[in-house]
């Protein structure tokens, strides 16, 4: 009994041809299948009575080493090509053994119907290599369906499994469960993606840093990275938690860097949340308290001066208040610090202001 193998087509991908390896080329016949999987290659040897027997030594060797089948096929995944491989086989008396009904879930022993015309020789191999291509393509399904489903779990898991990253170095979980909701809680961890510190970094992982950082600065520097539209409460929250660990004793930089990231967390949402005006504000105005020690220590780190963000958002709200003999105080005491900005051009609206609020106020 001879058999028709199928060959891989050069460069035709997922395409195959069945072949006789002891016919000539001029007598072969050619049949193209598609293959719907492109992470497998399939090797198949089917029975053809109707064909010459195997003449050349190979050709007989590997006869020899076949099993005495039908059908016979291999699918190795091509990552384990050479370490595995899985074999379906039909018998010669068209009935399907036990390794081909649990590899393809057909009925053991349940004969081809008897209702069907017997074909010609030559259409056998044709007919047979269709079927098992049908096979393998429910197969592939199968094995779709199921990694899908692997996938799902392991996602659940990781939603669900034990908080790591920043969020428990901080020991912050049970805040981090019950102050967001799962979607707030997902979008969060793949928002905040500081450069160097790998895929979600907020509850994946271990420590990122060296030693512990300050719990105020580290949570007011996470803040800002929500300020997105739609995710006020996710920001606003971050802040608010800074504020439960500020203290006094903490380097003059991080606090005077903290409070300025929660002045602008607080003051992008003041016509959201309800209070958070309020806490710009008074963020502001605990920052503005030891203005002198953060100008000389940025002088000592940095070697330079910076505009003071907290002395401007307190100038901008007073004069819209109309406070303008506080917003002309502010500026004359930032600009005394040595803190950087257009005090000249201030100082001239802020005192036309003054001037003309006066006059205002005369003719009243």
């Amino acid at each position: 009994m001879n058999r028709v193998r199928l060959h891989k087509s050069a460069g035709a991908g997922r395409y195959w041809r069945a072949s006789s390896p002891s016919m000539s080329s001029g007598s072969t016949p050619q049949i193209m299948i598609r293959v719907g999987c492109s992470t497998a290659f399939v090797s198949i040897c089917i029975a053809c009575p109707g064909l010459p027997k195997p003449r050349s030594r190979s050709a007989v060797a590997a006869a020899m080493r076949a099993e005495p089948v039908c059908v016979s096929s291999c699918i190795t995944s091509a990552s384990t090509a050479k370490a595995s491989s899985a074999r379906a086989c039909a018998s010669s008396d068209n009935r399907a053994p036990a390794s081909f009904v649990a590899r393809f879930g057909l009925p053991a022993g349940r004969p081809a119907p008897a209702r069907l015309p017997p074909c010609p020789a030559m259409m056998r191999p044709a007919l047979e290599i269709v079927l098992i291509v049908f096979l393998l393509h429910q197969s592939y399904r199968s094995t779709a369906a199921a990694s899908i489903k692997a996938a799902t779990v392991f996602s659940i898991f990781r939603r669900k499994g034990r908080i790591g990253g920043d969020i428990a170095m901080m020991g912050l979980q049970e805040w981090w469960q019950s102050n967001f909701s799962q979607s707030e809680r997902e979008w969060m961890a793949d928002t905040y993606a500081p450069m160097g510190l790998g895929k979600r970094p907020l509850i994946e992982g271990s420590s990122n840093y060296a030693s512990k950082p300050n719990s105020f600065a580290h949570l007011s520097g996470i803040a800002p990275w929500f300020n997105k539209e739609g995710y006020a409460h996710c920001a606003v929250e971050f802040a608010a938690k800074a504020l439960d660990f500020y203290d006094e004793t903490m380097p003059v930089l991080d606090r005077h860097f903290g409070l300025y990231n929660l002045s602008v967390v607080f003051y992008r949402w003041r016509d959201v949340v309800p209070g958070a005006l309020d806490k710009a504000l008074a963020a502001c105005e605990l920052c503005i308290t030891f203005h002198e020690d953060a100008a000389k220590a940025l002088v000592k780190n940095y070697g330079w001066m910076a505009k003071h963000p907290c002395f401007d958002r307190l100038r901008i709200v007073e004069e819209k208040r109309g406070n303008y003999e506080r917003a002309l105080e502010l500026c004359k005491t930032a600009k005394s610090a040595g803190w950087i900005d257009d005090w000249e051009k201030h100082f001239a609206r802020i005192e036309k202001k003054i001037e003309k609020a006066k006059k205002s106020a005369g003719k009243d």
